[in-house]
């Protein structure tokens, strides 16, 4: 049996995910689940400023889904050709 502090946690994670949609942004979860990360390393991106750019709403973390891209591509990568894959 699910108890009620629980689907009120669910039916408040959902209206907060919904919310920051129509913002264009993201949750904390949201970025925990795209970057397989756990909440403290998001936040220790946060505090070292290497991860996306952030917005603090109260006591939830919002990323906007344009600073999330931005942050994305400073970690592209491309393939260098070694000089045996080139013969």
């Amino acid at each position: 049996m699910v108890n009620k502090g629980s689907r009120m946690e669910q039916q408040d994670a959902t209206e907060v995910r919904a919310l920051a949609h129509s913002l264009d942004c993201i949750t904390d979860e949201e970025l925990q689940v795209l970057a397989d990360a756990t909440p403290g390393t998001v936040e220790a991106w946060r505090k070292r400023g290497k991860g996306p750019k952030y917005i603090l709403f109260g006591n939830r973390y919002l990323y906007p889904r344009k600073g999330l891209a931005e942050h994305l591509n400073t970690l592209v990568r491309e393939r260098t050709i070694c000089a045996k894959d080139a013969l």
